[in-house]
């Protein structure tokens, strides 16, 4: 991601570290003599017993079935706006000395404790701190009933994120995929409450981290005023939540969006009905796991109100840049979720027929590097990773794919392209016919003579691979270079005019084998042995050693010499005989070739200076006969 800079809404507190906040609290509860539930003890601040007691009416949801259970919940300042947002902890004493409460009332029920921590709505936006991080930190406040207490200090554990500049993200829990996550966002905003139906086998740990889940698809300041439920009796009345769990339909609201937890089709979840939220759900959608870290910093307070939303909806944010799409790509598949990298892959499609700039390819394909986005990801569909990488190489890597490109991408990859990956790459254009040769023979699916088939159908050359394995050999990594040479060589002796004399003038490709393979002198004399055979049979006599060594040229390295050698002792059955007869020639040849060069070089050290020592002679003669020459008085 381009920028590094702290998202509106974080504060400085490094991440996995602790943010002290203060809250205020209540214990909601009966007595050992008690029938009826009252406010126990309560904090000395702001909020009194009676601000308390108020918003645990206000949002009662019934007797929980199971404990523990938990209610996300809002108190206004004094001017009627936000200003506290609290938690409730449903529970039941806890069973040891400790703990100092009754288990029991007056009538032999056992009680249900309440446990409430309010905090001013300025300080959790500070520290972007999640419902799941809340209630985390007060599970260390078992509050006795006593009064005159102060505020406490909650030490609410701050998630670090997978990146320094991206905000930390519940995780999902079972079930609760993206798409229902997203659905559930988008029918908060028709003002209507959501009921979540179906839960039956979710902790209600992971009911309050899918709550988080949904909240971090919608701007943070929506926080603010959000009333939500872990659990909701089906018989409670004049329920005030916006979200809840619940294991039946509550008569009492009877205009509540319904939406199954185990809903696994997108297609199958209800579509919200107003335009602004449909729209909402739209660019969710179409942004991505992005979405979030756009939203996190929009901290300013928002009421589920008409006029809220569609300002809201209104100002949303533009849509992301490749390099943004890219980030969330990885994201989602480092989180495993499948339906997310569907969407994001479509939101990169957008870009694939988009021109890129070089320098901006760069940086793409370093991001693409980087975050493994090659990798086999076992846990995609064979389609959906066909997908991923036929959108991913085109924004990567310049097309036709050159050998650079080959090698970056085997890099990434930690050896050859394999399975999918190598698929789809071997149906994209090559620079050159090395990264197409290599792409090919990553995988035994093809024969050489149905590649050198390919190739002389499109009228290649059949020296062409040669002669472009000589000029790119310096680029050729060592790795790749006997692979490339082998077959070169093949398809040249295959399905050229005259390979042989072709190979006799390039004195068998010694010297090019010299460069190839400059430390493995094995290396070159098995190719020589297999060319000279090619060339010659399988036998060589001594006339033909002389007349091969005496070539004009040639490069008689000591592969070539161990070659002839192995050749002359197959026909002679002698191999020190034959090792003797060609180092004799050999021998002999860069004697002769040596004794040329200094004749030559004699010649030009003598002939060129008494060339000129003549003309300067001549020119001397020539300046004193004209002096001998008397001197004549001007005619009149």
């Amino acid at each position: 991601m381009a920028t590094a800079e702290m998202a509106p809404g974080h504060s400085d507190d490094p991440p996995g570290q602790a943010a002290r906040l203060t809250a205020e609290w209540a214990l909601w509860g009966k007595q050992e003599t008690d029938r009826t539930y009252r406010i126990l003890a309560c904090s000395v601040g702001d909020l009194n017993a009676a601000d308390f007691e108020a918003a645990v009416r206000r949002y009662s949801s019934g007797m929980p079935d199971t404990l523990p259970q938990y209610l996300v919940f809002w108190v206004p300042g004094a001017d009627g706006g936000p200003e506290y947002v609290g938690i409730a902890v449903h529970e039941h004493a806890a069973y040891s000395r400790r703990d100092p409460r009754s288990r029991f009332d007056a009538s032999g029920r056992e009680i249900v404790f309440t446990r409430l921590f309010c905090v001013r709505y300025a300080d959790l936006a500070e520290h972007g701190v999640t419902f799941t991080e809340l209630v985390a930190a007060a599970a260390e406040h078992q509050l006795p009933p006593e009064d005159e207490i102060g505020p406490v200090t909650l030490l609410v554990g701050l998630g670090q994120s997978e990146q320094p500049d991206e905000p930390a993200q519940p995780p999902l829990a079972p079930g609760g995929r993206r798409d229902l996550a997203a659905t559930v966002a988008a029918l908060l905003l028709t003002s209507s409450p959501v009921c979540i139906l179906g839960a039956g086998g979710v902790t209600p740990e992971q009911r309050l981290a899918f709550i988080d889940q949904v909240l971090s698809l919608l701007p943070y300041g929506l926080r603010s005023t959000l009333s939500a439920s872990t659990w909701a009796s089906s018989t409670a009345r004049d329920l005030k939540l916006r979200l809840y769990f619940a294991t039946a339909r509550p008569g009492s609201q009877a205009r509540a969006h319904h939406v199954r937890w185990d809903q696994r089709d997108a297609a199958g979840l209800p579509a919200p009905e107003s335009l602004a939220a449909r729209t909402y759900l739209g660019w969710l959608r179409q942004t991505g796991s992005r979405a979030r870290f756009l939203l996190i910093g929009q901290t300013a307070p928002l009421r589920f109100i008409p006029v809220d939303i569609e300002t809201m909806v209104a100002s949303l944010p533009d849509d992301l840049t490749v390099t943004d799409t890219l980030e969330d790509l990885a994201a989602s598949l480092a989180e495993g979720d499948t339906g997310a990298v569907t969407a994001e892959l479509i939101r990169l499609e957008r870009h694939a027929g988009s021109p890129v700039s070089a320098a901006d390819r760069d940086t793409l394909r370093h991001q693409v590097i980087r975050r493994g986005l090659l990798g086999n990801h076992p846990e995609l569909k064979p389609s959906v990773k066909e997908r991923l990488y036929r959108t991913v190489l085109p924004l990567a890597f310049p097309l036709p794919l050159t050998y650079g490109g080959y090698c970056e991408i085997e890099d990434m990859t930690g050896g050859p392209p394999s399975g999918t990956l190598r698929s789809v790459l071997m149906g994209l254009r090559f620079a050159s016919f090395v990264p197409w040769l290599l792409v090919a023979k990553a995988e035994p699916r093809f024969s050489d003579g149905e590649l050198m088939t390919a190739l002389a159908k499109e009228g290649q050359p059949a020296a062409g691979l040669i002669e472009h394995f000589e000029r790119d050999l310096e680029l050729i990594r060592p790795r790749h270079r006997a692979a490339v040479y082998d077959f070169a060589l093949q398809h040249l002796r295959d399905h050229g005019d005259d390979p042989r004399a072709y190979l006799t003038r390039r004195g068998y490709l010694t010297s090019t084998l010299a460069a190839a393979f400059p430390d493995d002198e094995e290396a070159q004399r098995v190719r020589l042995e297999d060319t000279l055979l090619f060339v010659y049979g399988p036998e060589l006599s001594r006339g033909q050693i002389r007349e091969l060594l005496g070539a004009p040229g040639l490069n008689i390295t000591p592969a070539l010499e161990s070659a002839l050698a192995r050749l002359a002792s197959l026909a002679k059955a002698d191999r020190n005989k034959a090792e003797r007869f060609v180092a004799e020639q050999a021998d002999d040849v860069r004697a002769r070739q040596a004794a040329g060069a200094g004749r030559a070089g004699e010649r030009d050290d003598d002939s060129r200076p008494a060339r000129g020592l003549r003309r300067l002679f001549a020119r001397r003669v020539a300046e004193d006969a004209d002096d001998d020459q008397p001197t004549r008085a001007p005619q009149a």
